[in-house]
């Protein structure tokens, strides 16, 4: 919700700015649109077996987070509650936030993928004879 009144935003002060002849300004306001909109539309949240991978859209660089490495998932409300997210923090003291369209689903999935890549203790090819 928070980045599509992110969007509204921008686009609605683009047009202002364009009405009122600024136009480099109102050409600044309509890339930070696009941007905005291009990470809205293109962010991915992909879970393999033991990790989760943060894909931000075309022009930002994904991020890769070992699922036993995350310690908690805390859902967020700012900006007199336009804003919603969930704020995942991970190693010592790192935080990431996600947007996810199904929260409850996408909670349900990762603490599942927690419980099972914890489950899974890594072999040490000393621990094989």
């Amino acid at each position: 919700m928070g980045s599509k009144c992110g969007v509204i935003l921008f686009i609605s002060l683009a047009i202002y700015l364009f009405w009122i002849k600024s136009a480099i300004t109102g050409c600044v306001f309509i890339a930070l649109s696009v941007l905005v909109i291009e990470r809205v539309l293109h962010s991915e949240y992909v879970f393999s077996e033991d990790t989760l991978t943060i894909y931000r859209g075309r022009f930002a660089k994904s991020k890769t987070i070992r699922l036993n490495r995350i310690k908690s998932c805390r859902p967020i409300t700012a900006s007199f509650g336009l804003s919603h997210y969930l704020l995942l923090e991970y190693d010592e003291e790192r935080y990431v936030a996600v947007e996810p369209e199904q929260e409850a689903s996408f909670i349900k999935h990762l603490q599942t993928a927690r419980r099972s890549a914890l489950a899974q203790k890594p072999t040490l090819k000393g621990d094989e004879e």
